[in-house]
């Protein structure tokens, strides 16, 4: 396991260029990693969130506001208003420099619920070294609680990057079945610079991020972006399900709680640092 500092102070928007997204309390953002929630709100906090809905509407405009790919803001039907929170992660034990890639097995010692928030406290083996893990888990729908329990062996795989392209993923396994998973990143699924894209990270689950759902809205380092849908296929179901920000859904065995998500469309302006893009959602079995 490589180690190094994770060092990730909880970002509320996406505006400085150099962002670390660590020991986060639910929020990164840059260009690869968590997005913020705050983000989220100051890029169109209007309820701009809906499950499969809010679809694109056909037919022009007659304002003429077009923006940035000539999309035009009337265009878009408004996205129902949020129905659950923000999805917010900490992670304490593992310290990450740059970035880093592990899996282990692990034992839970204790696990708890207080509000909205979930905790479980991990006894793990990193190749031969004792490691204490704690997750804290904050959202309406995947309660750590209800999943886990004292005692259980499980096998824990946590990404995570911490510089321009930050942000934190993680799974834990029982006998081979995932239980929970969380992005807290820029991207769906862990992007590496030694590894690529980890597609299979949440398998059977495949995760991904579109747009064309809500209408745009002014971002941080890009000047326009768009509320995304977290885009989710399960390996033996045929169609994917689509979640929009502040969303619920379920998808074959599976509940998804989808927070903060956001995609930054190409403009003439452009900060020089990591950009707007965020995914925020966390799924456990039913």
């Amino acid at each position: 396991m490589r180690m190094g500092v994770l060092a990730l102070a909880s970002l509320a928007g996406c505006s400085a260029p150099s962002r670390l997204v660590g020991a986060l309390e639910g929020d990164g953002d840059g260009s690869g990693s968590g997005g913020s929630a705050g983000t989220a709100g100051e890029a169109g906090d209007t309820g701009m969130s809906a499950t499969s809905g809010g679809t694109k509407t056909t037919g022009g405009s007659e304002s003429g506001d077009e923006v940035g790919g000539g999309l035009d803001f009337w265009d878009y039907a408004a996205c129902p208003d949020a129905v659950v929170a923000n999805v917010e992660l900490e992670i304490d034990g593992i310290e990450v420099v740059y970035e880093l890639h592990t899996t282990m097995p692990c034992t839970v010692t204790t696990v708890g619920s207080e509000a909205d928030r979930d905790t479980v406290a991990l006894q793990c083996d990193d190749e031969g070294t004792p490691l204490a893990v704690t997750i804290a888990l904050g959202n309406d729908v995947v309660r750590l609680a209800d999943l886990l329990a004292v005692e259980d062996v499980l096998v824990f795989e946590f990404a995570a990057a911490a510089y321009e392209y930050s942000g934190r993923w993680f799974t834990l396994r029982r006998d081979g079945e995932l239980r929970v998973g969380v992005a807290a990143g820029g991207t769906a699924v862990p992007y590496l610079s030694d590894e690529g894209s980890l597609d299979g990270f949440f398998s059977p689950l495949r995760l991904g991020s579109e747009g064309g759902h809500c209408p745009p809205g002014p971002g941080s380092c890009f000047a326009l972006g768009e509320p995304a849908a977290v885009e989710i296929t399960h390996d033996g179901v045929p169609e994917p399900v689509q979640v929009l920000p502040f969303q619920s859904d379920t998808i074959e065995g599976y509940s998804i709680h989808a927070g903060d998500s956001w995609l930054s469309i190409d403009s003439e302006y452009s900060c020089d640092g990591s950009n707007d893009d965020r995914v925020r959602v966390a799924f456990g079995a039913i």
